[in-house]
């Protein structure tokens, strides 16, 4: 490996602490603000120092290893969110490794639920009870549902078994189960057990119903399986999860192995977002996304040259205050 490697390691290394530490990691982004998650200058340091070694007969990356140790076991998307994994981890053998950490999150999310579904009690009427169908207008619960307390968070645990590949069968083996509570909502159990979750139309249909309900986790899920099955889709998955959700790194995550779902949302940012002028690691993160190689190029540069001149201001600034505190000093040791 080289010396860019070690540096970008090292940075990357040292973020990961700031954040166990509770501390902003990193240098501010243009926008000017210190956040408790990766700058994206972190994160462009990921994506170079994703070094990928053979051990134990299995392919490992040293920068996941860190980010194993990071999580600590709780694989919640809350902290991986924050060391903006799905931006850094990219290509085929990035997405194999957000396949290993979607799934680590879709069975922590289980295990949440089954601790905060011990020992609850339904409470939806029978009249609320809502019917899955061909018809596109199925009657469906909405948000101010008696059960709405544990809602998001089954729909969140249904999302990411569904990203983590989890197919018909296996959701309704789930169900069986109990992931989902002794007494889950009829809703989601009416739309397992329906016939119509082989059918990409009616899963989207139903998707589109929910997205009225601001079901926000459950549409994108329904949407995602309907695109696994016809082979392909329109991308309403990844843009419910950017446009709803607010989260554009969850769309990429969702998206991984499927580059095209996800560009039209990349190019949007990159295209219009105000904080791509002042920020050129964003710059290179959105156009190496997209493949734009040379862009991505001139962008690092201007990246490089950016940071550069931000250490150098650091500096500048702090034998100042130094000379300050000396100044404050000396009428107090006069005084003495």
């Amino acid at each position: 490996h080289t010396v860019a490697e070690d540096f970008a390691s090292a940075r990357v290394s040292v973020a990961l602490a700031a954040l166990g530490a509770g501390l902003p990691a990193g240098l501010p982004t243009g926008g000017g603000k210190d956040h408790r998650a990766f700058s994206t200058a972190d994160a462009c340091w990921a994506l170079s120092a994703q070094r990928q070694h053979w051990e134990g007969g299995c392919l490992r990356c040293t920068t996941m290893d860190e980010l194993a140790a990071h999580c600590d076991g709780c694989w919640s998307w809350e902290v991986l969110r924050q060391t903006a994994v799905g931006w850094w981890l990219h290509g085929p053998d990035g997405a194999k490794q957000l396949d290993v950490i979607v799934l680590k999150v879709a069975q922590c999310m289980l295990a949440r639920l089954r601790t905060a579904c011990s020992g609850e009690a339904s409470g939806v009427a029978d009249d609320a009870t809502p019917r899955f169908g061909s018809d596109a207008s199925a009657r469906l619960p909405g948000p101010g549902c008696a059960s709405g307390a544990s809602r998001g968070q089954r729909d969140e645990a249904f999302f990411w078994c569904v990203a983590s590949g989890a197919r018909t069968a296996r959701l309704r083996q789930l169900l069986q189960a109990g992931a989902w509570g002794q007494e889950p909502e009829p809703a989601l159990e009416a739309l397992l057990q329906n016939e119509g979750m082989e059918d990409p139309g009616w899963l989207r249909r139903n998707a589109f119903r929910l997205l009225q309900l601001h079901r926000y986790h459950l549409a994108s899920a329904l949407f995602h399986l309907s695109d696994e099955i016809a082979g392909g889709g329109e991308g309403d998955a990844p843009r419910v999860v950017a446009a709803h959700l607010g989260d554009l790194q969850l769309a990429l995550v969702l998206s991984r192995g499927r580059p095209e779902a996800v560009a039209p949302l990349l190019r949007g940012e990159l295209d219009s977002s105000p904080l791509v002028c002042r920020d050129a690691w964003l710059h290179f993160l959105l156009a190496w996304r997209l493949g734009d190689i040379a862009r991505a190029k001139l962008c690092a540069a201007a990246a490089k040259s950016s940071e550069v001149d931000a250490v150098a201001a650091q500096q500048q600034q702090q034998p100042r205050a130094l000379s300050l505190a000396t100044d404050e000093r000396r009428p107090q040791r006069q005084r003495e």
